[in-house]
């Protein structure tokens, strides 16, 4: 068989075809392959931009809510700006008083103003504060929280004996106003609970005593203590700690009594032996 020149050409034209259709094959492979990269690089670009509007609304949130509790902050902790937030008002909602018993010395002092600050701004129930070592708070003049000091001297051998006479002292000095609630909710001054809310569950005609939830065998805390205010005179026969004659009034006396869910300590206060009680 002769190979004539026009075979060899032939021939020559198919291996230069076949070299040219793979060296298209392999560039559509790694342009393919250009294509998936690229794609992918684009999907990561558009993820990473909605995590970061996404974070970037967290933030801005985060700052909204940074710059409220810094307004908070300094609304709690200037009390030149007190009396802005309060006004005085004596058309109270509730038929129940808070009565807030403290003595002011300079390791409390702090704790004492917020959480009276705290108490103006976050209820709208009626405040007393009968205050034991003469100071008063002259900070929350001209607001709705009254204020009474106690003529008797601190007693140094029981807190018990001090806050009975504090007690007796200011339903006497506030006795015009304090019969026309309901209920008196005696309160230590450096503790702010949410008990508002539950106000609902307290106005019982069949209830004459509150007590706090935290209590073992003769004895109930008295942190926080509840009574009708035509029994405050019964405090005068108070002559052990506080905890065991609230504990034991309502047994001697047949007062019914309920007791309230625990309740959260939201400023941490501690007590007079320094521990803190997480919930009251």
């Amino acid at each position: 068989m002769i190979i004539t020149y026009f075979h060899l050409i032939f021939i020559f034209s198919l291996i230069s075809i076949f070299f040219v259709f793979n060296e298209i094959v392999i560039f559509l492979f790694f342009l393919s392959l250009v294509m998936k990269f690229i794609d992918k690089t684009f999907s990561k670009i558009k993820s990473l931009e909605i995590l970061i509007k996404q974070n970037e609304e967290e933030i801005k949130q985060k700052e909204e809510e940074i710059k409220q509790k810094e307004e908070e902050i300094k609304q709690i902790s200037d009390p030149a700006t007190w009396k802005q937030i309060y006004s005085i008002n004596n058309n109270y909602q509730w038929k129940i008083a808070i009565l807030l018993t403290s003595c002011r010395r300079p390791q409390v002092e702090d704790n004492y103003l917020v959480s009276i600050n705290m108490w103006l701004k976050k209820t709208t129930l009626p405040i007393f504060i009968v205050e034991s070592n003469s100071k008063g708070f002259p900070e929350f003049e001209n607001t709705r929280l009254r204020c009474y000091i106690t003529k008797k001297p601190i007693r140094g051998d029981s807190s018990s004996f001090c806050e009975r006479d504090s007690i007796l002292e200011a339903m006497e000095h506030f006795e015009s106003e304090m019969k026309n609630y309901n209920y008196i909710i005696k309160i230590t001054a450096k503790y702010y609970v949410e008990i508002e809310h539950m106000i609902f569950k307290l106005q019982n005609k069949k209830t004459d005593l509150i007590y706090q939830n935290s209590n073992q065998k003769n004895w109930n805390n008295s942190e926080i203590f509840g009574f009708r205010p035509e029994l405050y005179l019964y405090f005068r026969e108070c002559n052990t700690l506080m905890e065991h004659f609230i504990y034991e009034l309502s047994g001697k006396y047949n007062f019914n009594y309920i007791r309230l869910p625990k309740i959260n300590n939201i400023l941490l206060s501690k007590r007079g032996d320094g521990s803190i009680l997480q919930k009251l």
